[in-house]
């Protein structure tokens, strides 16, 4: 069998268990525990880098409620953002006061903006 096809096979079960998924509002942790498999064999799936049997297949069409013919329907797999989510603003500027009245936090050395910071400039 021509690995393109497998590949774009393997690549549709994991858009469309990700996108019924989240429109049913299910964590991967909760789709694991429905499926009963671990969640990181549902990582795994989700992210197109695994194979999984019919038998994972069928499992997880039953938590999900769906028919196993909804997994296999040609699907493309949206990228998803790489690396760990972005401090918000509030958080950093959180983090800066308190470095800026906790001078030992930042080894002992304060700058002038995290001087201004504290004061309230």
């Amino acid at each position: 069998m021509d690995d393109r096809v497998v590949q774009q096979t393997l690549t549709s079960i994991a858009a469309n268990i990700r996108r019924i998924r989240a429109q049913r509002g299910l964590t991967q942790e909760r789709l694991a525990e429905l499926a009963d498999l671990e969640p990181r064999t549902i990582q795994h799936i989700e992210t197109g880098k695994a194979n999984p049997t019919i038998g994972i297949v069928v499992a997880i069409a039953v938590a999900l409620e769906v028919r196993v013919s909804a997994l296999l329907r040609p699907a493309k797999l949206a990228p998803r953002p790489v690396g760990r989510p972005r401090r918000s603003r509030s958080n950093n500027a959180k983090h800066l006061t308190t470095l800026a009245v906790d001078p030992a936090g930042a080894g002992g050395r304060r700058s002038a903006r995290k001087m201004r910071k504290s004061e309230g400039r």
